[in-house]
């Protein structure tokens, strides 16, 4: 078993098949089998003492995920209800904004209108992730809600919740590094 650490309010926790045969063995073993629920509390214990992160003191998000070999992948996120949206944002000038894109098009005619902001981009990376292109931007403060609705007339708003921003980082392949928005505006990419 590795637990690992991905932000102040999350953990990622991976299992051997091993390690779940004593859960999975029983007759009605499954997700949300009183054996399971029982090494989720087990494993939330764990990670609250490893890492001071509050689980027992607010709501936690538990995602599951298969992973080879018959492992499983847990990723837990304790909820903060005084924070407003659904992820806390950097308290600097900047925020982190990403969306998806299905179509290559959409996303370039998307990065050619974001040219038009481009002194209040400060960073822009191009990921390809699940089948879609991902494009992380992190923008001045006072550009944020005119970059939101260019990217949302073109794509699909892509919450940077901390167990996506591990998802994209563990599992999407970085097209563009820097400078995504000029590069894609001039088409200037592949994938």
């Amino acid at each position: 078993m590795t637990i690992q650490r991905l932000s102040a309010e999350s953990v990622k926790i991976q299992l051997s098949a091993e390690e779940l045969k004593p859960v999975m063995t029983a007759q009605e073993g499954g997700a949300d089998s009183p054996q399971m629920l029982r090494l989720i509390s087990a494993l939330l214990r764990k990670a609250e003492e490893m890492f001071a992160i509050p689980f027992s003191e607010n709501p936690v998000t538990v995602e599951l995920f298969a992973a080879p070999e018959g492992g499983l992948v847990i990723y837990l996120t304790a909820q903060h209800p005084d924070l407003q949206g659904d992820h806390p944002q950097p308290q600097s000038g900047s925020l982190r904004i990403s969306a998806c894109f299905r179509e290559r098009d959409h996303l370039r005619r998307c990065c050619t209108h974001l040219l038009r902001q481009s002194s209040g981009i400060t960073q822009s990376i191009l990921y390809r992730y699940a089948g879609s292109h991902v494009l992380y931007l992190r923008v001045r403060r006072g550009i944020a809600p005119r970059v939101k609705h260019i990217l949302t007339e073109f794509g699909l708003l892509f919450p940077l919740s901390a167990v996506n921003r591990a998802r994209l980082t563990e599992f999407g392949k970085i097209i563009l590094p820097q400078n995504a928005v000029a590069d894609c505006a001039a088409g200037r990419f592949r994938a």
